[in-house]
C-alpha cells in the first residue's frame, strides 16, 4: 500500500492534521505512529497543524495517551492557541474590537481554551459582547443548543469568533456536526461569523514562523475543505489522506475546486516498503 515513505525525500518539514489521521478521538489510527516514527527517524520536522478550538497542552496529553509522545513532533499549533493569542494580544483586526464579556461554547465545562485572557465569562447571548464557538459535545443535544445562542447571537449584531471550523466532528465511531457546520449555517443566516484555523492563513503563518527559512513544507490532511485548501492557499504543496473523516464521501473525482485539489492524495498516513505516493 502507498504511504509516506516517497515524500521523505522530497520534503523537510509535514504539517500534519491530527484528527482522522492520527487517530480518530479514541485511539491511534493504523500505520500513524509507524508514520511518525519514520518521519522522525528521517530527520524530518512534523509539526501538528490543528482545528482544536482547544489550546496545544490538552491536545498534546491526549495524544499521549494514544502513544503519540512528543517525541514524534517537534511543535503543535492549534486554532485554540493563536485565537488565544490574539484575544491577549488584541492586535490583529479580526478581534481588536470585540469588547470582554465573553459567551464560550465549548466541550463540556471545559474553559481551559480562554483560561488566562482578561475576559468576563457570561452564559447568555444577551450580556455578551461577542460568542466564541471553540466546539461541542458528541451528543443531540449540545449542537441544539449551540444553534439557540448562535441565532440569539445573529439577532443582536454580536460577532462570532469560530476557532474550530471543522465541519464534521469525529469522536471514535461516532460522527456529529462540528462547529464549523453551524458557524456556516448561522453565516448563511446573516450571522458576522469571524474564522481562524485551516483554511484561513494566520495558523499557517504561525506554524510557519516555527520553521528556518528555506524548508521544503508540505501539508498533509483529511479534509478539502480545510487541510489541502489551507495548504494550496499558503502557497504549499498538499496531500489528501483519504482513510480520514471524510472517507466515506470524498474521491478525487468529485475534488472539482481548484483550492481544494491535492498536490498528492494517500489512501492512508502509513509507511511504505515499496510504492509512490499517489500524485493527483
Amino acid at each position: 500500500m502507498a504511504g509516506i515513505e516517497p515524500l521523505i525525500d522530497l520534503y523537510d518539514a509535514f504539517l500534519l492534521d491530527q484528527f482522522g489521521v492520527l487517530h480518530d478521538g479514541e485511539q491511534a489510527l493504523p500505520g500513524a505512529i509507524d508514520a511518525l516514527s519514520l518521519l522522525a527517524a528521517a530527520g524530518r520536522t512534523v509539526i501538528l497543524l490543528s482545528n482544536s478550538g482547544k489550546r496545544s497542552a490538552p491536545n498534546r496529553e491526549r495524544l499521549a495517551r494514544f502513544g503519540i509522545g512528543p517525541d514524534l513532533y517537534a511543535d503543535m499549533v492549534t486554532s485554540g492557541d493563536v485565537a488565544f493569542e490574539a484575544l491577549r494580544r488584541r492586535h490583529d483586526p479580526l478581534v481588536a474590537g470585540l469588547g470582554d464579556r465573553c459567551l464560550y461554547i465549548g466541550r463540556g465545562q471545559d474553559v481551559s481554551a480562554v483560561a488566562g485572557l482578561k475576559l468576563e465569562l457570561v452564559g447568555e447571548p444577551s450580556a455578551a459582547d461577542f460568542v466564541l464557538l471553540g466546539g461541542l459535545d458528541a451528543n443531540d443535544e449540545s449542537p441544539a443548543r449551540a444553534r439557540t445562542i448562535l441565532d440569539a447571537a445573529r439577532r443582536q449584531g454580536l460577532p462570532i469568533l469560530c476557532t474550530n471550523p471543522d465541519l464534521v466532528s469525529l469522536d471514535g465511531a461516532k460522527r456529529f456536526p462540528g462547529p464549523g457546520q453551524l458557524a456556516v449555517e448561522a453565516m448563511q443566516a446573516g450571522a458576522d461569523i469571524r474564522w481562524i484555523g485551516k483554511p484561513w492563513p494566520r495558523i499557517y503563518t504561525t506554524a510557519l514562523a516555527l520553521l528556518p527559512p528555506g524548508r521544503r513544507v508540505i501539508g498533509i490532511g483529511d479534509s478539502p475543505t480545510h487541510d489541502i485548501a489551507g495548504a494550496n492557499n499558503a502557497g504549499l504543496p498538499s496531500c489528501l489522506v483519504l482513510s480520514g473523516v471524510h472517507k466515506a464521501n470524498v474521491t478525487a473525482p468529485r475534488l472539482i475546486e481548484a483550492s481544494q485539489l491535492p498536490t498528492y492524495q494517500l489512501p492512508s498516513f502509513a509507511p511504505t516498503a515499496s510504492g509512490d505516493a499517489l500524485r493527483h
